[in-house]
């Protein structure tokens, strides 16, 4: 029934609103909203839960009371106890407390979609930030890569040019032995 008479709201505020613009019939919007009212009223009529309505009020009821209690839990103790918890409801709720309170969701919607926005935006900038920050890592990522495969082959190259320095002294021992055998054959 709430949600009737909600988006019957909506309707009819559309409704108002169109009625300002110039060359509208007002008495066609007026005929629609009037439609609106008694559709309204006729759910507001129908809208019995448990034997109680919550949306239409009569005030002329000698048995009417602005507060219904709704069942809300249903509660089994260890012993075999069964309790049960109401909740009351005030439902004395007019069309001017109603409108103000659909101004309030109508705010508050406002102030979700705005803060949905907000985070929208800084999620892409953070998204953005890390697709950045990924490639830059893999930019360095690479350029280490090739520093270290660099830096492989200088010292590949030392040590080759090492290990032929020592086997150029091993020969040369070996000639500078070989060369007093022979000096110390032509003294005998």
């Amino acid at each position: 029934g709430l949600d009737s008479v909600r988006e019957n709201l909506q309707k009819m505020k559309e409704l108002m609103v169109s009625a300002r613009q110039p060359g509208v019939d007002r008495a066609n919007v007026q005929t629609e909203i009037t439609g609106l009212q008694t559709d309204m009223q006729n759910k507001a009529g129908a809208s019995v839960l448990n034997e109680q309505n919550f949306l239409e009020v009569d005030t002329t009821d000698a048995n009417y009371t602005a507060t219904k209690s709704v069942v809300a839990s249903f509660e089994r103790t260890a012993g075999g106890t069964i309790s049960i918890s109401t909740i009351d409801l005030d439902i004395s709720t007019d069309i001017t407390t109603l409108e103000e309170s659909i101004a309030i969701v109508d705010a508050a919607l406002v102030d979700v979609i705005t803060a949905q926005n907000l985070v929208g935006v800084n999620l892409a900038r953070a998204e953005s930030q890390q697709s950045f920050l990924t490639a830059l890592s893999d930019a360095n990522d690479r350029a280490i890569g090739a520093l270290v495969d660099a830096n492989m082959e200088e010292e590949s190259t030392k040590l080759r040019a090492l290990q032929t320095q020592q086997q150029l002294a091993v020969q040369s021992l070996s000639i500078a032995n070989a060369a007093s055998q022979n000096v110390l054959t032509l003294f005998r």
